[in-house]
């Protein structure tokens, strides 16, 4: 890829064949300095980096050499370079930032995979420095803008999802990368045991064999992570997230009358799987909007139209004004509303929760610890005729916030 002898392309392997980028001036070779020596830059360089990397940076260096190149501390660099890759989490990035700036690194030379929070990095000035020198699908984690309504509104997380939407390489296996799992498909193996021992429990509702391999299929795509699980006397792989699905979908006919769903709203929607699940088994569902970032929904379209019609799915940009007229029968939210700020946590609750006869709504502790949103106390109080049950199986300090049963 560059013509210089001793400058580093190392081969696409999640693509599984060599990028062709055309942004890449193979007629120039240009020395690169990673900022990280952890999983997040070893997962940079596996997936393509172009040029001559010549060393490593650590805010405390342990070690001397790092693939055979040197490790410099921030204060020590006495290298002349062209570009500082900081591949860092997203939770480890802006200690990189103050640290840069205290020593004087000119950030006019750094690119940032997760960016930090400073209105100093612009997200299209950052993405276009680092284009000529990453891969393909390492340029599908660079966000193009900055923006934070969520836990996952992070730039790595979207950015991806618009990436696999428009890359069929990448949306072949989205459900096995790294930014991705991170967000989702992280349910293990024993948990989903767990699911599917509620789901074939005493007294809950029994699927067909029909019913089991419809939702087989929402594993099909994009390559999931699936075990062997005993399903109906059989010997079945399954991901252990559509068990968790299955059993959010036999909680709502549960909980609630099937034949009085005609409008469902989902709050953060993933790839879309619990949306199949529900409009594929439930027959009176008419409309069905997901709400989330528009990067995602980009992805929920591809992934729902590997069906068929999408005639009766609304996108709906959650970062852009809500219709306040609309009315649901029923909301949903799988650990995604307990994760926004309190203010956009405000905009769900006045036009989408509070038009709502009934609702289900997953809720995590981490908008109430990180991020100032609403407790369980304080939503029960604005939401009339809400209650509590608690999370089964308990996949944390988690509980299931619900109304408007037998409506």
């Amino acid at each position: 890829m560059c013509a210089k002898e001793n400058c580093s392309y190392v081969k696409n392997i999640c693509a599984g064949e060599e990028d062709n980028s055309k942004e890449y001036n193979s007629d120039v070779c240009k020395n690169v300095l990673i900022w990280g020596t952890g999983d997040t830059a070893k997962l940079l360089m596996q997936k393509g980096v172009y040029g001559k990397i010549i060393g490593y940076i650590s805010s405390k260096p342990n070690t001397p050499i790092f693939n055979d190149k040197p490790v410099y501390a921030p204060d020590e660099i006495d290298v002349e370079y062209d570009i500082i890759i900081v591949a860092v989490i997203q939770e480890s990035v802006n200690v990189i930032y103050d640290t840069a700036k205290k020593v004087n690194l000119p950030l006019s030379k750094m690119c940032f995979i997760c960016l930090p929070d400073t209105e100093e990095v612009d997200a299209e000035d950052n993405f276009r420095k680092a284009q000529p020198f990453l891969s393909r699908i390492n340029q599908a984690y660079l966000p193009k803008i900055k923006r934070k309504t969520s836990k996952t509104d992070n730039g790595a997380y979207p950015a991806f999802c618009r990436a696999a939407a428009m890359d069929t390489a990448i949306f072949e296996n989205f459900r096995r990368d790294n930014v991705y799992t991170n967000v989702l498909e992280h349910v293990s193996f024993q948990l989903g045991q767990k699911y599917l021992d509620v789901i074939t429990g005493k007294g809950r509702p029994e699927f067909t064999d029909a019913d089991w391999n419809n939702f087989f299929q929402n594993d099909l795509y994009g390559n999931p992570q699936v075990f062997s699980y005993i399903i109906r006397g059989n010997r079945t792989e399954c991901s252990p997230t559509t068990l968790r699905y299955i059993k959010v979908l036999q909680d709502i006919l549960m909980l609630f009358d099937p034949q009085n769903l005609k409008s469902v709203a989902e709050i953060g929607v993933g790839y879309a799987g619990q949306c199949r699940l529900l409009t594929s088994y439930i027959e009176t569902i008419s409309e069905y909007a997901l709400l989330d970032l528009p990067e995602v929904l980009q992805l929920d379209r591809r992934y729902l139209e590997c069906f068929g019609s999408t005639e009766k799915i609304r996108f709906v940009d959650g970062t852009k004004k809500l219709d306040t007229d609309r009315k649901y029968d029923l909301v949903i939210s799988n650990y995604a509303f307990s994760e926004l700020l309190r203010s956009i946590q405000d905009v769900y609750l006045d036009s989408v929760i509070l038009r709502s006869n009934a609702g289900y709504i997953t809720w995590n502790r981490i908008s109430f610890e990180e991020l100032d949103g609403y407790s369980v106390d304080e939503l029960l109080k604005k939401i009339p005729g809400s209650s509590v049950i608690p999370e089964e199986p308990a996949s944390g300090p988690n509980c299931i916030i619900i109304w408007g049963q037998g409506k």
